[in-house]
């Protein structure tokens, strides 16, 4: 990792993807959250202010120190306790079912290897376990879906390895999962390339 992906695109992440819209997805989707809890790359902590009162401490993972440094600055002063690790999806440091829950918000569509990170979540979960995702991906237009194609080099540079066609629901089953719940759509106020949404819960 660079200068860009360390220090630069960290700095400005916040202001990226501060949304009203967006918030109110992750409230929505966090309150599925249950039992001991993993965030899969929690880059700054967006999603801390959004979790359940109950949700008192969770275990995250992320492998970009300039993330690491900001979410520790917000939980220095936050109210959920975070036991950070600097790991990738692909390669996590947990013995296999240790997790109720885990967490993944615009993650699935950076990863290097998105089979081999949903291969590691579901081993981390435990038998019955839930993942519980909110991502941006592959639209369900064909014209949107050429878009967003022509335009990934472009956003994988500017979004530090982000793709914009990640098929996130058939990547999920293909995974071992079962989609308990789906939701997809558009968020207002996004450009349809980069706003096509994915949100529910699939289990282990």
């Amino acid at each position: 990792m660079g200068l860009y992906s360390n220090v630069l695109f960290p700095g400005c992440y916040d202001r990226m993807m501060k949304d009203a819209a967006l918030d109110a997805r992750r409230s929505e989707s966090l309150r599925a959250v249950r039992g001991e809890t993993l965030e899969v790359g929690i880059g700054t902590g967006l999603n801390l202010p959004h979790y359940p009162a109950h949700v008192r401490h969770i275990t995250a993972v992320d492998p970009n120190r300039g993330m690491a440094k900001k979410l520790r600055e917000k939980t220095a002063r936050g109210a959920i306790a975070v036991d950070l690790h600097l790991a990738g999806a692909e390669n996590m440091p947990f013995i296999d079912a240790l997790f109720d829950t885990v967490v993944t918000t615009h993650v699935l569509c950076s990863l290097d290897d998105v089979d081999a990170g949903l291969r590691e979540i579901r081993r981390v979960l435990r038998p019955g376990g839930q993942l519980v995702f909110l991502e941006h991906g592959l639209s369900c237009e064909h014209k949107v879906r050429a878009w967003q194609r022509r335009l990934n080099p472009l956003q994988r540079l500017w979004g530090d390895g982000c793709r914009l066609d990640v098929p996130i629901s058939e990547v999920i089953r293909a995974a071992g999962f079962e989609l308990v719940s789906l939701d997809e759509g558009y968020l207002p106020g996004h450009a349809k390339t980069h706003g096509y949404i994915y949100q529910g819960v699939a289990r282990r």
